[in-house]
């Protein structure tokens, strides 16, 4: 996996355990249950993941301080994508409902795979340019 798809891969998956861990949620009616916890942490773990690797993807080819820079600049935006998400959840839905908790994540997850499929097109476009891109479907010659 390079890392041109590592991004979009990882923030799918995060997607993926994020619905599994609410649908879990409607089907034990436990919202702190084993089996969300058991789903949450690893679709958290893929949504770091996603934004360290898009934040590396956008800065291919860049100086360390501007690859740092967007590294933590994918974090914040997953961070802030989850509060948002937050707020609006709590302002929307009904405070007795489970789903109310459950937004900011579907929010965040959301924005990591936009944010996945930009830093993906930037990244095979630097590659495109740079001439390091086959076009064989075999990756060979």
């Amino acid at each position: 996996m390079t890392l041109r798809q590592l991004p979009l891969v990882a923030a799918l998956t995060a997607v993926a355990l994020f619905a599994l861990k609410s649908v879990a949620i409607a089907v034990t009616g436990e919202p702190y249950g084993t089996a969300a916890g058991v789903l949450f942490y690893p679709g958290l773990l893929a949504a770091v993941v996603a934004a360290v690797a898009a934040g590396l993807a956008l800065g291919a080819g860049r100086g360390l301080p501007a690859r740092a820079g967007l590294v933590l600049g994918c974090l914040a935006v997953a961070a802030v994508a989850a509060a948002v998400g937050d707020v609006v959840g709590r302002a929307v839905v009904p405070s007795t409902s489970w789903v109310a908790g459950e937004v900011n994540l579907w929010v965040m997850g959301a924005v990591l795979v936009v944010l996945a499929a930009a830093a993906s097109r930037r990244a095979r476009g630097a590659s495109v340019r740079a001439g390091t891109v086959s076009t064989s479907s075999t990756g060979g010659a």
